[in-house]
């Protein structure tokens, strides 16, 4: 990276020019958003270090809340019925990855008691890292492992209502 005029930054073929809020590639401009610009711009000026998630939340967004993790958690409401996670996107979880099965597990609520089941998948669904070899029911806190996700099953109120984080 070299730093050319007080407000401009270059490195490898893209040019960042903070005094005007833009990126050029060669003689191209480089649309960014906003938010994305002004993290760009934190991680040139901070070569040759890791900088943290926690650090960039106080220099892009300080004196916003942005609740990071909550994005990359979303929370799925599971009333009284059978809700299939899987591949598919018409499943009730959808998680969008190839060692997913279509319809990977089952989590099924009666009574106010949520059960989850393999349905057979080829890479397996996992609670608290054990196999799921039968139906098992599930408490509040459960961690699933289906893939790469990890979901954590949460129960919301006393009206039966659940939901995985």
């Amino acid at each position: 990276m070299q730093a050319g005029r007080a407000h401009t930054l270059s490195f490898d073929a893209f040019t960042l020019d903070v005094s005007r809020g833009c990126l050029r590639r060669d003689a191209d401009d480089v649309r960014l958003r906003p938010k994305s610009f002004d993290v760009l711009r934190y991680l040139v000026e901070h070569p040759g270090r890791l900088v943290s998630k926690e650090e960039l939340i106080r220099a892009v967004w300080s004196g916003i809340h942005h609740p990071l993790a909550d994005l990359r958690r979303p929370r799925t409401p599971l009333p009284e019925g059978s809700h299939v996670i899987g591949r598919n996107v018409s499943a009730s979880i959808s998680l969008r990855s190839p060692k997913v099965s279509r319809e990977h597990a089952r989590i099924t609520i009666e009574g106010g008691v949520a059960v989850l089941e393999d349905l057979g998948s080829k890479n397996g669904t996992f609670i608290h890292g054990q196999t799921v070899k039968a139906p098992v029911r599930l408490a509040d806190g459960d961690e699933i492992r289906i893939g790469a996700f990890q979901l954590t099953y949460r129960i919301l109120s006393s009206d039966g209502v659940t939901a995985t984080a």
